[in-house]
């Protein structure tokens, strides 16, 4: 008998254990993606958040019910035109890449890495404005490609998924260097598809060593706390923070269309971060920055060098004024590299002792010895000869290095006080010029002090040269560091007084020996310009019984005009110029027989 050809169904099992295990395959698969669409629709109705995706083969989106609601769209329409989606948005700045983006979906030249996010005011009738925060990742890696996304009302408080620990900055919580420099390639890879450009940013806090030295770490690590919360504050949420290096921070702008959008984020992040910053510790502190700017593909199409002609452009900022912003430039650029061989040559003259100390004695009139002399550095370089001073000693403080050459100075002026003592010299006072940042660094002048004693040197034999910028420093250090030296028998010179921050209350408070009148005033001596502030500096000084140095004397009728008006004690060519340690033995000498 024949089978029938459409056999009546059985209730008996099926026989084929694969075709049994496909089916149980694909039921449970079914499932798991309906408990997976279930939790969905659970997350959206709980947080606001709404989910769509756009296809590459039709370029339309495919949007949830939060959504709709979200942009104002009509209800039951699920598949949209972009335009049409959109009517109701005003387009952020990032729009125009996002588009870019959206028209390469369906050859799929995208990379599924790339998080896009952005920020999109929808305007709805009879409604207030609103913003809507947007985010979306490649998804798939051949041709067409999707978009996948979710979007929430910008008030809506929606934690920032936490980064993993090796992309992460440990202490601030933003970004770190590897997890930029990666964002960073990946973002130039896809603007190079598109006509837009992107900048990077780097900005470095001002004088951080100084709150670190003076304050100390932990203090520093609030600093840095507030600034990058202070900074992602004023950035929207487009564009990457990352903390680079110890206070540096990096910025990513992408789809920038207007050339001054850099230039309009810097001064943003500049004023956001002058704001007072109140610490937990309870301190407040002001924090300024400076920023250096490079554009892609302007500067660079490298991520490596962006970043470097960045730092390039920060640098040369630091140079010509700190607080503002530069943009790279290739002429800047090699000034950079020009400053950065001259730091490497300043380490290698402290590490091969290229550095030498100057003398220049400081004269009593009608007294017939030499009894006072200020130690100047000067650093005689391999090739290029000496370098002045103007220009190494900011790029010292600058860099740090100003702590590794004050110290050399003072164990020199110490050997060589003792080596003078042993040629039979009379008795020499060396005064050594300070730095603000050295004065008040932790440990410093104990320091020397204790260097002092070692090597029998009486402290009466020292005077410290210190600016008046050092009162714009924390006052309470200021005061402690000098009793510490007062006390111990340093007297201390008000160095360059009357050009800088004069003020009669640092004078009475502080208390210095020596006031040292600068040579700007002294040069004009007989002109009738300086003349009565000269004057005017002596008669304080008379009255508050400060010892007077005059800076810069040069001519006999100079020195005259000084010596007549009660000045105590005079410098300069007119006597000598700064000698090394060997001729100003001779000096002294020849000047006792004179």
């Amino acid at each position: 008998m024949d089978k029938p050809l459409f056999p009546e169904p059985s209730n008996a099992p099926p026989q084929n254990p694969a075709f049994e295990a496909t089916i149980d395959s694909s039921q449970h698969l079914h499932n798991r993606l309906k408990r997976l669409e279930t939790h969905q629709q659970l997350a959206a109705q709980t947080t606001g958040i709404g989910f769509w995706s756009i296809h590459g083969h039709h370029l339309q989106f495919e949007l949830d019910a939060i959504t709709r609601k979200m942009l104002g769209l009509p209800e039951g329409r699920e598949t949209l035109s972009i335009e049409d989606t959109l009517q109701h948005v005003k387009r952020s700045e990032q729009w125009p890449l996002w588009s870019q983006y959206m028209q390469l979906l369906p050859s799929g030249q995208l990379l599924p890495e790339i998080l896009m996010q952005t920020d999109l005011h929808v305007h709805i009738p009879g409604e207030s404005p609103r913003i809507l925060q947007m985010k979306a990742r490649v998804f798939g890696t051949e041709a067409p490609q999707s978009l996948l996304g979710v979007v929430w009302a910008k008030d809506t408080p929606i934690q920032r998924p936490e980064l993993p620990f090796m992309h992460r900055d440990p202490l601030t919580g933003l970004p770190n260097r590897a997890y930029f420099m990666e964002r960073l390639g990946q973002h130039l890879q896809m603007h190079m598809l598109s006509r837009l450009s992107c900048a990077v940013l780097l900005l470095d806090l001002d004088r951080f060593k100084e709150i670190n030295e003076q304050h100390g770490s932990p203090l520093g690590d609030e600093v840095l706390v507030s600034v990058a919360r202070r900074l992602q504050s004023c950035l929207p949420p487009q564009d990457l923070l990352a903390r680079i290096g110890g206070d540096s921070f990096a910025v990513l702008l992408t789809g920038v269309q207007d050339q001054s959008t850099p230039s309009r984020t810097a001064e943003r992040l500049l004023d956001c971060l002058s704001q007072v910053h109140a610490l937990p510790s309870g301190l407040e502190v002001h924090v300024q920055g400076t920023i250096g700017i490079a554009l892609f593909p302007q500067d660079s199409e490298r991520p490596n060098q962006l970043l470097g002609f960045a730092e390039d452009a920060l640098s040369y900022a630091k140079q010509q004024a700190r607080s503002g912003y530069f943009h790279y430039q290739q002429h800047a650029r090699q000034e950079v590299l020009d400053r950065r061989t001259l730091t490497r040559g300043l380490m290698e003259a402290v590490q091969h002792h290229h550095l030498e100390l100057h003398y220049q004695p400081i004269i009593t009139p009608n007294q017939p010895q030499i009894r006072k002399a200020e130690a100047l550095l000067r650093w005689k370089h391999p090739e290029k000869g000496y370098i002045s001073p103007a220009v190494f000693i900011p790029l010292a403080e600058e860099t740090g290095m100003i702590h590794l050459l004050g110290e050399w100075v003072q164990d020199t002026v110490i050997q060589q006080i003792q080596a003078w003592d042993q040629e039979g010299l009379p008795p020499i006072t060396v005064s050594i010029n300070i730095s603000a940042r050295q004065f008040l660094q932790p440990g410093s002048m104990q320091h020397f002090l204790q260097q002092l004693e070692n090597h029998g040197i009486p402290p009466e034999r020292i005077i410290i040269e210190i600016t008046e910028s050092v009162f714009l420093q924390d006052q309470q250090q200021v005061e402690q560091q000098f009793k510490l030296l007062q006390q111990a028998g340093i007297r201390i010179a008000l160095d360059d007084f009357g050009t800088g921050y004069s003020s009669l209350g640092y004078l009475t408070r502080f208390n210095p020996h020596y006031i040292k009148i600068d040579r700007s005033f002294v040069n004009q001596i007989g002109s009738g310009q300086s003349d009565p502030i000269i004057e005017a500096i002596l008669s304080m000084g008379h009255h508050l019984n400060k010892t007077l140095i005059a800076e810069g004397v040069e001519t006999p009728k100079q020195a005259q005009w000084l010596t007549e008006r009660g000045c105590h004690h005079l410098q300069g060519y007119l006597f000598s110029r700064p000698v090394n340690a060997q001729n100003f033995s001779a000096l002294v000498r020849n000047f006792s027989k004179e």
